[in-house]
């Protein structure tokens, strides 16, 4: 079938035209994927370092309380020894009174109702909350990195396969120009207008990664 020159040309233009612009697009859906990528693994990067600053905190916090649960039982076990050998005239109550916890010692100086003992505790226990709370905070700012990184994975990987449609319509309006018969050129450069659409569909429809 003969076909007007001027017909063939405008479908040259066009299809020059699809591959310049896909070719664009093409290069800011890598581009985008490899920005995302980089965001994704320096997320994911904070998140381990931050949850393992959370399990030291956590860790920190259980050896300080099972170092204190340990001296608060040893005061206990000294207390009724010293008691004991107070009652009954031993020599060593003095040694084992030098043995309890200088606060429980300033109590029973002081014959108060504990009052050095139980601030001596309650900070202590302030404290070792204190650094649980911190270790809680950061487990829940590393869960938030994490997800952020694996948003960010997923954009990247749906930048990936736009890039992958744009090289689909770049081998369609190559196949264009190639093409000898005319409803091939057609049928190519409609396949190539298809897919572009779908491909910008895609690609807008994905978040764009921060430039700055």
């Amino acid at each position: 079938m003969q076909v007007d020159e001027k017909k063939l040309q405008t479908l040259e233009i066009i299809s020059a035209v699809v591959i310049g612009v896909t070719t664009i697009f093409g290069a800011l859906a890598a581009y985008f994927s490899a920005l995302w990528g980089g965001n994704s693994m320096t997320g994911f990067n904070k998140a381990i370092m931050t949850m393992s600053e959370s399990s030291t905190s956590y860790l920190d916090a259980l050896n300080d309380y099972t170092q204190f649960t340990l001296e608060d039982f040893k005061d206990d076990m000294i207390y009724m020894q010293w008691k004991k050998a107070e009652k009954t005239g031993d020599p060593d109550a003095d040694y084992l009174f030098s043995k309890l916890s200088e606060a429980l010692q300033k109590d029973l100086q002081a014959d108060t109702d504990q009052g050095e003992l139980d601030k001596a505790y309650e900070e202590r226990i302030g404290n070792i909350m204190q650094t649980m709370e911190s270790s809680d905070s950061n487990y829940g700012i590393a869960q938030m990195q994490m997800e952020e990184a694996q948003k960010a994975n997923e954009y990247g990987d749906g930048f990936t396969f736009a890039t992958v449609l744009f090289t689909i319509v770049l081998f369609f309006a190559g196949m264009c120009s190639l093409a000898k018969s005319w409803n091939l050129k057609l049928a190519y450069i409609g396949a190539a207008g298809l897919m572009f659409i779908y491909s910008i569909i895609k690609f807008v429809t994905i978040p764009f990664p921060p430039l700055s």
